[in-house]
């Protein structure tokens, strides 16, 4: 994976292209799958093979801790938009104690 396969991050309902999301339930498998807006994922192990393989994988035991320190990282970076990544920390955040994964 290289920095231009996202420009975003957010969850795997996202309307913007290029998104980095995560995911660590098999119940939204299916949108994460339907979502040409998705370009790379967060997942574990035991769903990685089941990601369409159009989809860059990122294996990890916790997806959604690996999602929150990736977004804040970028925080200081250019690469993705100080406000997009600044929104989707405080949003996920706010839900991260939910247990969804779609905010």
């Amino acid at each position: 994976m290289t920095s231009n396969d996202f420009n975003n991050f957010g969850t795997v309902n996202s309307k913007i292209k290029s998104t980095l999301t995560y995911l660590f339930d098999e119940k939204y498998l299916q949108e994460l799958n339907n979502n040409s807006n998705i370009s790379a994922v967060i997942t574990t192990q035991e769903l990685a093979s089941r990601i369409n393989k159009n989809i860059k994988i990122i294996k990890h035991d916790d997806p959604v801790s690996f999602f929150a320190n990736s977004s804040i990282f970028c925080l200081f970076s250019s690469k993705v938009p100080y406000l997009v990544v600044l929104l989707t920390a405080i949003t996920f955040f706010a839900f991260a104690k939910s247990g969804t994964n779609v905010l």
